[in-house]
C-alpha cells in the first residue's frame, strides 16, 4: 500500500465512512447529548407516571433541547466529514 493523503482504501471498502464517530472525535459531544436526552426521557416518563407536572415539564423541555442539539451536532459533523471526503476545501484534521 502506498502512502497517500486519503486514509480510506477506496478500492476495497464498501462503507467508506464506517467508524467515523470514533475516528472523528468532533461528533462525541453530539453523541453525549443524545445519551443525556435518553436519560432525561427516562426521568420524564418517571415524573409523568408520578403525576409531578413541574418535574415532567422540566424534563420534557430538557429532552427536547438535548435531542435536537445532539441530532443537529451529529448531522453537521457528518455533513462536514462527507463534504471533506469528497474533495471539499476544508482544513485537514490533525
Amino acid at each position: 500500500m502506498t502512502d497517500t493523503d486519503d486514509p480510506i482504501d477506496q478500492a476495497r471498502t464498501t462503507q467508506p465512512r464506517a467508524g467515523m464517530v470514533f475516528k472523528d472525535r468532533r461528533e462525541l459531544p453530539g453523541l453525549a447529548m443524545l445519551v443525556m436526552a435518553t436519560l432525561a426521557l427516562v426521568a420524564f416518563m418517571s415524573a409523568a407516571a408520578q403525576a409531578s407536572v413541574g418535574w415532567a415539564l422540566g424534563f420534557g423541555i430538557t429532552v427536547l433541547v438535548l435531542a435536537v442539539s445532539g441530532v443537529t451536532w451529529m448531522f453537521v459533523g457528518r455533513n462536514r466529514a462527507a463534504h471533506a471526503s469528497h474533495g471539499g476545501h476544508h482544513r485537514r484534521q490533525t
